[in-house]
């Protein structure tokens, strides 16, 4: 790869670091939610920044998928400078109306209850079955004896869309490389994606075919070899990015 760096991955909700296996990428470094204990998005950036600051030797790159994506953009958000680049997949940059936000909230809540009390298996083909993952293939292997149910109906709660505030502007003045990438039958977060405005000259959006919100289960190789193509398209010398100080 032309351009070293640390590569920075938070896996998405019900994730695990082992998500990001597939790639077989030696610089990427996974990031597990609950290393960071906050209560919502702003105070959890905050943590991971100052975690990446203290751990951060090559230039750091962040990488996020669904609500690893939202926590990733609090975190290039809050401390650009900290970020030579990011790739943020399948995430959603705020909603704009308060009714959305109020029945994202209560949706959230109800989802919460039933990752607190409901039989595994039945609680897991009812998450499946959301119209989000409808265009999705076989979903991942996600066993009961990985989790800590309290830890996922607080993660659903804390890191809801309806409390995350719209972080369309604070994008649109990110000065870092950022490649956007979506599902091209992942509806939903394609039209979002169009309202993200993108500054730098090397950012791109990125329609990954055949793939639906978990598109790096469905598409691995295209994925792998779009992170990498982006990540080589990232040459300090070129004066487009930081070099690392």
């Amino acid at each position: 790869m032309n351009f070293p760096c640390a590569l920075w991955a938070i896996h998405g909700f019900l994730g695990q670091t082992s998500d990001w296996n597939t790639l077989r990428m030696e610089q990427l470094q996974a990031v597990e939610i609950d290393s960071f204990s906050s209560s919502n998005m702003v105070t959890w950036a905050h943590q991971f920044n100052a975690y990446i600051e203290s751990q951060a030797s090559l230039p750091s790159v962040l990488m996020g998928y669904s609500l690893g994506g939202r926590l990733a953009l609090h975190a290039l958000c809050q401390k650009p400078s900290l970020w030579q680049a990011a790739i943020i997949v399948s995430a959603h940059p705020g909603l704009t109306q308060l009714d959305l936000k109020e029945e994202r909230l209560k949706n959230d809540t109800i989802w919460a209850k039933r990752f607190e009390e409901e039989p595994w298996e039945q609680l897991m083909a009812s998450w499946n079955h959301q119209a989000v993952f409808a265009q999705d293939g076989c979903p991942p292997d996600r066993q009961e004896k990985y989790y800590e149910r309290l830890q996922l109906a607080k993660q659903l709660l804390s890191f809801s869309l309806g409390h995350q505030e719209d972080l369309r502007e604070n994008i649109a003045a990110l000065s870092m490389p950022v490649l956007w990438m979506v599902g091209e039958k992942d509806q939903k977060f394609c039209e979002a994606a169009k309202t993200v405005k993108l500054a730098h000259p090397l950012s791109k959006y990125l329609t990954i075919e055949q793939a639906g919100h978990r598109l790096m289960w469905a598409r691995p190789l295209q994925f792998k070899q779009s992170v990498e193509q982006f990540l080589n398209s990232l040459n300090p010398e070129r004066g487009q990015i930081k070099k690392s100080q």
